[in-house]
């Protein structure tokens, strides 16, 4: 079966403890949805393409809908000149 998985709230129930969010070009428009599907304790592993750590890290707080604090930010792959790919792992508050 072939989704969005922009439409799994409404097919799936809330609770996941982790959620891999791993298209680096299109993660803020999928984090509300993540923050539906995310459990009490889940950790959010979001990927995004930037030059530095916290603009994705203010960003992903920016497009949140759930309350999440920042554990750790990796740099992961380069994506072009002074530009990477950047895995930033968010707890979820609750």
């Amino acid at each position: 079966m072939f989704a969005d998985s922009r439409l799994l709230p409404g097919i799936v129930r809330p609770g996941f403890d982790h959620i891999i969010m791993n298209n680096p070009t299109m993660t803020p428009a999928f984090l509300p949805h993540a923050c539906s599907l995310a459990g009490r304790r889940a950790l959010i592993h979001y990927y995004r393409v930037s030059t530095g750590c916290g603009e994705v890290e203010e960003e992903a707080l920016a497009q949140a809908t759930c309350k999440l604090d920042p554990v750790e930010c990796v740099r992961v792959l380069d994506y072009s000149p002074r530009t990477y790919i950047w895995r930033l792992t968010l707890a979820v508050k609750g």
